[in-house]
């Protein structure tokens, strides 16, 4: 698995709030999943944060 592929699945997982860890295969570049869970965690809050404040203007 290449280290985009890597990001992308770590990127999906932080923004579904899924947790950081799971059994992955050597192949995985941990690094790049790494920074895409975090990434995907930025997201998600940014997302969350929009929806709360969507009716209180």
């Amino acid at each position: 698995m290449t280290c985009s592929k890597s990001f992308a699945l770590g990127r999906w997982r932080g923004a579904m709030g899924r947790p950081l860890y799971v059994p992955l295969a050597d192949a995985v570049c941990r690094l790049s999943y790494a920074d895409g869970h975090d990434n995907g965690r930025a997201e998600r809050a940014e997302r969350d944060a929009a929806r709360r404040m969507k009716g209180r203007r």
